[in-house]
């Protein structure tokens, strides 16, 4: 979708822009909390991971244009599988984004759409396709786990409720549920994160706050959160956790310890899949040479003073 664009000069985004989690300030409470120890179970799964990731290759009169691209990454045991979706070209204008948020919706069964402002577009977009590729990975699951990056709160323009829902479903039906980790978390309990607090048991455990979030009108939690500590060395994460067995929700994540390796407390499974959806700089270089070849437009690199004074070994 990058037609329009015959002839003429291009500009080259100055930094790389990823999809973040816009995450809420809710309300916690701190009441019966006790951290739940965890065992390794005695029967690996089968482990998907899903990510996506999204740059701005450049910017003309006729709007800006990204590349996206998604991976999944199957594992069993020591065998690992990968399939890339992607990248995909497209052009981002007041024009165009009604015609892509109708494609995206309609591929996700969702009836109406809302179009979102254009400067927070992008991150919609990948989100949302995103959500078609945890859909096709919640079918292959085959009785496993399925892994994704951010969380399970549904009600925002870039996570509608009945898609994630469909997700869940899905994952339930075919596995025993769905795992998501944040790499970081805005949740506190007087100006504490939440992933600062009770880490002073012995590792591997969680805890729960359930029922302790009061979330705003139109936001749903689609599944229980906790605070996994999974390793002695390092990071605590906020996970939530959307399982089959609804009683014993923590019992995924015992099924993910048999079943995956873990970096610093992380899934390595749900690293693959960041890491080959990354655009490195080759990437970005060799899809702004394809994109001048086929529009017949030159994309300008306009200097960027900050990074000439202060990183200028760091310009490639």
């Amino acid at each position: 979708m990058a037609g329009g664009l015959d002839g003429g000069e291009l500009i080259a985004p100055e930094t790389l822009i990823e999809p973040e989690e816009e995450e809420l300030e809710p309300h916690l409470s701190l009441d019966g909390l006790e951290p739940i120890p965890l065992r390794v179970s005695e029967e690996p799964r089968r482990v998907i991971a899903v990510d996506t990731s999204t740059v701005k290759l450049a910017e003309g009169v006729n709007g800006s244009i990204w590349a996206l691209r998604g991976v999944v990454v199957k594992r069993i045991l020591s065998s690992v599988e990968l399939e890339i979706f992607g990248p995909i070209i497209y052009q981002l204008s007041r024009q165009t984004l009604p015609l892509i948020m109708k494609t995206l919706t309609s591929s996700l069964g969702l009836q109406g759409h809302a179009t979102p402002r254009l400067e927070m577009a992008h991150s919609v977009v990948a989100s949302l396709f995103e959500k078609m590729l945890q859909l096709y990975a919640a079918s292959q699951l085959d009785g496993g786990i399925l892994l994704i990056d951010g969380s399970l709160t549904a009600g925002p323009i870039d996570s509608p409720l009945r898609a994630v829902r469909m997700v869940i479903q899905v994952a339930q039906q075919n596995g025993v549920g769905v795992v998501a980790f944040a790499k970081s978390s805005k949740l506190r309990y007087m100006g504490v994160k939440i992933t600062n607090l009770l880490n002073s048991s012995e590792p591997p455990y969680l805890v729960c706050f359930k029922n302790a979030l009061k979330l705003r009108p139109g936001h749903y939690q689609l599944g229980e959160i906790y605070v996994a500590h999974l390793s002695r060395c390092l990071f605590p994460y906020r996970v939530d956790v959307a399982a089959r067995d609804y009683d014993m929700p923590h019992k995924v994540v015992e099924d993910l310890l048999a079943s995956d390796s873990l970096v610093y407390g992380y899934p390595e499974t749900l690293i693959l899949a960041h890491q080959y959806a990354t655009f490195n700089k080759t990437d970005i270089l060799g899809l702004q040479v394809g994109l001048e070849n086929l529009t017949g437009s030159r994309i300008i690199n306009i200097p960027d003073v900050r990074q000439a004074l202060f990183s200028p070994l760091d310009a490639g």
